[in-house]
């Protein structure tokens, strides 16, 4: 039992880290460097895939979720809606394709062009 506590304690801690990484870097991305946010899209969904990939799907969702609700506060809900969620579930996917599928070299191209048709 202390042992489940503690898994959950370390997954909800990382949760929250990889949360705010994944803010601080949709903020860069947006507002304080311009001419970079093409070039940050590729890798804001990367703490999102990394998470899925540590932690169950029920903690990830969570992630999830909260990731969605700091793009709508930091974020004008339409840019959140158009540019910084499709980076969300883009990380989700990723991270599921990272985590459940067989073919890793597959993983790597559909990785590419999934940013790549999020990005245009």
């Amino acid at each position: 039992m202390k042992r489940h506590l503690n898994n959950s304690i370390k997954a909800i801690t990382e949760g929250g880290i990889f949360t705010a990484i994944y803010a601080l870097l949709a903020i860069i991305s947006r507002y304080l460097i311009t001419g970079t946010d093409s070039m940050m899209y590729y890798f804001t969904p990367l703490p999102i895939a990394i998470y899925v990939v540590r932690n169950k799907l029920s903690y990830s969702t969570a992630v999830l979720f909260a990731s969605v609700a700091l793009s709508f506060l930091f974020a004008n809900p339409l840019i959140a809606l158009m540019v910084i969620m499709p980076n969300i579930i883009v990380g989700f996917v990723l991270g599921c394709m990272e985590r459940y599928s067989k073919i890793k070299l597959l993983n790597y191209f559909s990785i590419f062009f999934l940013c790549l048709i999020v990005n245009l």
